[in-house]
């Protein structure tokens, strides 16, 4: 099976679209010789590497954006139950959420673009390796908080549709 087959239509746009701003705003900031996309294995790197930077802007919007937007009433939402019985009469909903779901990614991108900009007008010459420990460790923390909460909504999914069938 071909690998584009397997990236749904979530996917692609959510995690490709962010994560290649996100990796065009690092080859800048590093500085790095876009010439490199004019290789095959080049090209496979930059799809990669913007995938990944997708996945970590989608968690951030998740981890980072949907809270404060929601303590801050800036968006309302509904109970997990209600969606889910509400998704399965309206199919629209669904693709409703999907691009929900990628605007909060773009403002995440838009967010952490502006962060690599103030580092970039801030860095010095060299990156230090604290940092990029940090970096290492704040990846891990994002996946690790992302996996719990995934695992929730999973437990909230399954939760619902056992509590339907049994009225």
């Amino acid at each position: 099976m071909n690998l584009l087959e397997k990236l749904s239509s979530y996917e692609l746009p959510n995690m490709i679209i962010p994560g290649s701003l996100l990796s065009a705003l690092l080859c800048w900031i590093f500085r790095i010789d876009v010439a490199i996309l004019n290789t095959a294995v080049g090209i496979f790197v930059f799809i990669c590497t913007a995938y990944v930077l997708g996945l970590v802007a989608s968690r951030f919007g998740s981890l980072i954006i949907e809270p404060v937007a929601k303590s801050c009433n800036f968006i309302q939402w509904t109970d997990y139950a209600n969606y889910c019985k509400a998704e399965t009469k309206d199919q629209k909903i669904s693709v409703l959420m999907s691009y929900m779901n990628l605007y909060r990614t773009l403002s995440s991108a838009g967010i952490i673009m502006i962060i690599g900009l103030v580092y970039e007008s801030t860095k010095p010459t060299t990156i230090p390796v604290d940092l990029m420990a940090w970096l290492c460790l704040l990846f891990s923390f994002l996946f690790l908080i992302s996996y719990k909460k995934q695992a929730a909504y999973v437990v909230k999914r399954v939760e619902s549709v056992v509590g339907r069938k049994k009225k």
